[in-house]
C-alpha cells in the first residue's frame, strides 16, 4: 500500500494519464477491428509479463505502485503502445529510448510479417531488420518534428499521421486470413 498521499497523487495521476492515452489510441486504431484485436490482445501480454517482472523484482515502494499499476492494466482492455509506455516509465527508462523501442518493435514485427507473408524471403528480412536502427531512428525524429510543428500535441501530429496507419492496417487481416482461414 502507498504510505503517503503524494505518492497516491503521483499514482492517481499516472493512471489517469494512462486512460487518457488508452483513448486515444483506441480512437484511432478502433476501426480496424484485426489491428485493435492484436493491440489489445498484445497489450494485456505485456502487462502481464511486465507485472510478474515488476513483483519479482520490486525493491521498496515503488516496486509496490508498479505492481499495482500493472493490476490497474489488467482490468482494463489495454493497448500495447500505452502498456509499453508504462513499462518502461515503471522501469525508468528515458521516454525518448522507450519510443525508440517501440519503433524498433513494430519495425521488427512488420518485417517478420511480411517473411510470414511469403512477401519477402527470410534472408531478405535479416537484411532489412539489420539496417532498421536508422529507420527506427529517422521516425522517431520526423514524429518529434511532427510534434513540435502541432504547438507539441502529440494527438495533432498522430492524427496528422493516421493515413499510414491505415495503409499498414489491412495487412493485419491479410496475414490473419493467411494464417487462419486457409
Amino acid at each position: 500500500m502507498i504510505a503517503d498521499g503524494t505518492a497516491n497523487e503521483d499514482f492517481d495521476a499516472f493512471v489517469q494519464r494512462w486512460l487518457m492515452l488508452q483513448a486515444q489510441v483506441q480512437a484511432v486504431i478502433g476501426c480496424n477491428q484485426v489491428a485493435c484485436f492484436a493491440s489489445l490482445d498484445q497489450g494485456k501480454s505485456l502487462a502481464r509479463v511486465a507485472k510478474q517482472l515488476l513483483e519479482s523484482d520490486a525493491d521498496g515502494d515503488s516496486g509496490g505502485r508498479h505492481a499495482m499499476f500493472l493490476d490497474v492494466l489488467q482490468g482494463h482492455d489495454s493497448h500495447l503502445a500505452p502498456v509499453f509506455g508504462a513499462t518502461g516509465a515503471c522501469l525508468e527508462m528515458p521516454e525518448e529510448e522507450v519510443c525508440r523501442l517501440l519503433g524498433f518493435c513494430a519495425a521488427r514485427d512488420m518485417i517478420s510479417a511480411t517473411v510470414r507473408l511469403a512477401l519477402i524471403g527470410p534472408l531478405a528480412g535479416v537484411r532489412m531488420l539489420s539496417t532498421i536502427d536508422e529507420a527506427v531512428e529517422d521516425g522517431y525524429r520526423s514524429s518529434q518534428r511532427a510534434i513540435r510543428a502541432c504547438d507539441g500535441d502529440p494527438v495533432e501530429a498522430a492524427g496528422a499521421s493516421a493515413p499510414v496507419i491505415e495503409t499498414i492496417h489491412p495487412c493485419h487481416e491479410i496475414l490473419q486470413t493467411r494464417l487462419f482461414r486457409s
